[in-house]
Formats: C-alpha cells, structure tokens, sequence
C-alpha cells in the first residue's frame, strides 16, 4: 500500500458538464420544439449545452485523455486506488440539514466518483460503516482500464470481511 496524489486536478465536474451538456444537447436537437416540456433542470442543461463552443469542447476533451493518461500510469495493470467515496463530513442523521443547497459547503461537491467517471476506469463504491454522525460512509476503489474484476473483487472481499447489514439499525426488514 502507498500514498499517493489523485491524478485529478479538480475540475473533472466541470469539464464533465461541459461535454455532457453538449452532447445531450446535440441528441435533442430535433426535438427543440418541445424541450419547453423538460423540467426547469434540464432546460437549464440544455440552454448551457447551446452555448457550449468548439473550443470548450475540445478542450474538456484534452483534459479527460490527459486526466485519463494519469490515472493509467497511477494504476498500471494491476493497482487500485481507494479513496472515500465523499471528502466531506455528512449532516448529523438528525439534523437540521444545511438551509441552502449547492454552495461550497455542500458535501456533494466534494466527491471522489466522477474522476472514475469521467475517464472511463471502472470503480465500485462499497459501504465502509457509519460515520461520527451515524451517517453511512463508503470506500470509493478505482481499478484500470478494463480490469472490472479487481474493483467488484475487492469490493466483495470487502463485504465479506464486514458485511454491511440490509436493514438500518432499529427497523424492520421490508417485507414483500
């Protein structure tokens, strides 16, 4: 095991959403005409895919290979890189959530999945227990490129070493 810094350099979302937007834009070209029946969500997707240039595309582009190339001398063929699935601290289980959502204080920024999904590697998350807030907390393992078998692998030797339990602490299992 070895310490390592993350090949990212933390603009994965934003370059992400760049090219995503883009090209769901590009899809729905055709149906333009009824994009007014879309939540306000994706209209706001949509708008910000239009305006997207060719040379933002490209060079989202250039830094998902370049981000992607560190990720494959970092894991090789046989390495895997385990980080958490989130940086940040959850809300106490209780309570009371943040009043505002999507600022900079909001844990959801400050994920380890979209690397993983922005350069194609294969990555599993597995349940890891229960933080200081009695929130659930994961271990986020990215593997190489077409090597599935060593995340969902050691993700099942995972669950087996500690099984995660099906049913929250104090409540019933569901019954079909």
């Amino acid at each position: 095991m070895e310490r390592v810094a993350s090949p990212s350099d933390n603009d994965t979302i934003w370059n992400w959403f760049i090219m995503s937007t883009a090209q769901l834009t590009q899809s729905l070209r055709h149906e333009e005409h009824r994009w007014g029946e879309l939540s306000d969500y994706v209209q706001a997707q949509l708008q910000f895919g239009s305006s997207v240039t060719i040379d933002q595309y490209i060079a989202a582009q250039r830094k998902r290979h370049e981000i992607s190339i560190r990720f494959d001398d970092l894991l090789g063929n046989d390495a895997v890189l385990l980080t958490p699935t989130a940086n940040a601290r959850s809300w106490p289980a209780e309570g009371p959530l943040p009043a505002r959502a999507g600022n900079t204080d909001d844990p959801m920024v400050t994920l380890n999945t979209p690397d993983a999904n922005f350069t194609g590697h294969p990555a599993t998350s597995v349940p890891m227990g229960l933080d200081d807030n009695g929130v659930p907390c994961g271990i986020h393992i990215t593997g190489p490129r077409f090597a599935d078998n060593l995340t969902l692998g050691l993700a099942s030797h995972i669950e087996r070493i500690k099984p995660w339990p099906l049913t929250a602490p104090g409540y019933a299992p569901f019954d079909f």
